[in-house]
């Protein structure tokens, strides 16, 4: 196209969500099969999404006092609650009226930083190095005229660009899912069940001479379609702007929130962190395609939480990837270690049927207690240096009771439920330290403590070879009453220190200790010094006092 002969209509919508000033308010994910299939790129907005398809957009917004409620739920931990609670939503398309379903439609201005998507035991759902965008281009969306998708500081935008002698007249905007549209004093009012959109009065210019002139422009509303008038007309070998302002005036939202819970770093002091990632289904993207456009009300149900690990450059100041881990149920990540490779281990809980597992998993599912229902199974879960595949992940767990979740009394303030820590030794073999409720958790043979202890819950610690395939050893470690295990490390002789929380007067081998019996209160600390092999300990010890 040459320049200074082009018509250029600019759109903004304000998202408010905070960005680096040298990043776009809005990325936007090229669909590689993690999406539905009629999204070619999706970006997340304020208490929702935007899909751009081949010749619309779709819109969806939910309900932000319903989104209040389900994070206060699982933040106060009512998982059970939570599957009962409501979540309305809006959904509605802009199409762009008789367009070219043939355009060209490119990502562009890539962003430095790639996501990646392993949602489900689907793996032709999973993506790998998805890039991520600060523009979409649709080239000939009508005749002579492209169409420009991104965002300017904290605003979204697209353009319309014309070149001279185009038919302006053939750009026309048909909404379908409204709750009505409405011109009230120059400005378009889209009304949904959840948020009235204001368009605010476009404004219209030309840069003639290097000076800026407007040019009146307003908009025209025939039923569901809005197109443009120029009532004063505009002058043809000049470029055009026209900059309307969209405003979610009355939504009553929240943005889509993650709450760390760890954070590790490499050789080269690249820095990984972790957390759940709160969406609003499955996807782990917050905004889910909907069916049909118009209103809708789902009573929620599971996905509401993935785990999502991100990668940093040393100073923090680029992402070099992103990635959610997930199925249809709750993850949470506990712990993250990266290896001398550069490969991620993740260690975490999930009480999805359909967690992404490799095909040789040690534990490939979820198994059911005795009435049928899925609880939380400890998963490990392990990255390539890009984030981008999957080198091994599995379940760990047994049938009858929750594993890696601290329900008990030694759960003392919010985030001690995720506990637990995974190490790994120069062998990639990984090591994990946690609890669990089920006195079927897999027990290898020769284990120091074969046997589940008793009580509400009892510590765990076991050895997984590098491509989590085998476990290698496992045993309990806990008495009669509540016990977990929280930290972990190696020696140089590769047997390892565990600590945690006792309630019970059971410790093993204690004699020649600090401490050689449980020194009274609610509960102690306890370290253990354990053999490599997890079949020996070679010394433990209380801590703690009267409190």
């Amino acid at each position: 196209m040459k320049p200074f002969k082009t018509i250029l209509l600019s759109f903004f919508c304000v998202i408010l969500f905070s960005a680096q000033a040298s990043e776009p308010a809005l990325k936007f994910i090229e669909n590689k099969n993690q999406f539905d299939a009629r999204a070619l790129y999706m970006a997340e907005m304020k208490g929702g999404g935007i899909f751009l398809e081949r010749s619309c957009f779709t819109y969806v917004f939910y309900n932000g006092n319903d989104l209040n409620a389900i994070e206060e739920q699982m933040h106060d931990g009512n998982y059970a609650r939570v599957d009962e609670l409501p979540l309305r939503g809006h959904a509605y398309k802009m199409h762009l009226q008789n367009a070219n379903e043939a355009a060209t439609v490119i990502g562009e201005e890539k962003c430095r930083e790639q996501y990646n998507y392993f949602l489900g035991n689907d793996k032709s759902k999973w993506a790998g190095n998805v890039p991520l965008y600060g523009a979409v281009n649709y080239h000939e969306v009508y005749p002579q005229i492209d169409l420009k998708v991104y965002s300017e500081g904290m605003n979204a935008k697209y353009d319309f660009i014309a070149a001279a002698g185009a038919d302006v007249s053939k750009i026309a905007l048909l909404f379908e899912g409204t709750d009505g549209l409405e011109l009230e004093d120059g400005v378009l009012k889209i009304k949904t069940s959840v948020a009235t959109i204001v368009e605010q009065r476009p404004f219209a210019f030309q840069l003639i001479d290097g000076k800026k002139k407007e040019v009146r422009c307003e908009y025209a509303l025939q039923n569901e379609t809005v197109t443009f008038n120029f009532t004063d007309g505009y002058n043809h070998s000049y470029e055009l702007v026209i900059d309307p302002v969209i405003v979610a005036a009355t939504y009553s939202g929240t943005t889509y929130r993650a709450y760390a819970h760890s954070a590790a770093y490499d050789q080269h002091g690249n820095i990984y962190s972790a957390g759940r990632a709160f969406s609003v289904n499955a996807n782990g993207t917050g905004a889910g395609y909907p069916a049909t456009a118009g209103a809708f009300q789902t009573t929620h149900h599971g996905g509401y939480q993935d785990i999502c690990v991100s990668k940093y450059n040393p100073d923090g100041s680029s992402l070099l990837w992103a990635t959610y881990i997930g199925g249809s149920g709750q993850e949470q990540p506990h712990s993250l270690f990266v290896d001398a490779n550069d490969q991620l281990y993740i260690y975490g809980t999930s009480n999805s049927t359909n967690y992404p597992v490799s095909a040789n998993a040690y534990q490939p599912v979820n198994l059911p207690d005795n009435f049928g229902n899925h609880l939380d199974d400890i998963v490990v879960t392990k990255l390539n240096s890009s984030g981008s595949a999957l080198l091994g992940s599995t379940y760990v767990g047994g049938r009858s009771e929750e594993d890696g979740t601290n329900w008990s009394t030694v759960e003392r303030y919010y985030g001690d439920r995720f506990k637990g820590e995974i190490v790994v030794d120069s062998l990639g073999n990984a090591y994990v330290a946690s609890y669990t409720r089920a006195s079927d958790f897999p027990i290898t043979a020769g284990a120091f403590q074969a046997t589940y202890g008793g009580g509400y819950q009892d510590g765990v610690l076991f050895k997984l070879n590098s491509d989590l395939s085998s476990l290698v050893w496992s045993t309990f470690i806990g008495g009669n009453k509540e016990d977990a295990c929280y930290g972990l490390r190696l020696d140089a002789n590769g047997d390892l220190f565990v600590t945690g929380a006792v309630s019970s007067n059971a410790m093993t081998n204690t004699a020649g200790t600090i401490h050689t019996s449980y020194q009274g209160g609610l509960f102690d600390a306890f370290v253990m010094h354990v053999r490599t092999d997890g079949q020996a300990v070679l010394k433990s010890t209380y801590f703690g006092s009267a409190g």
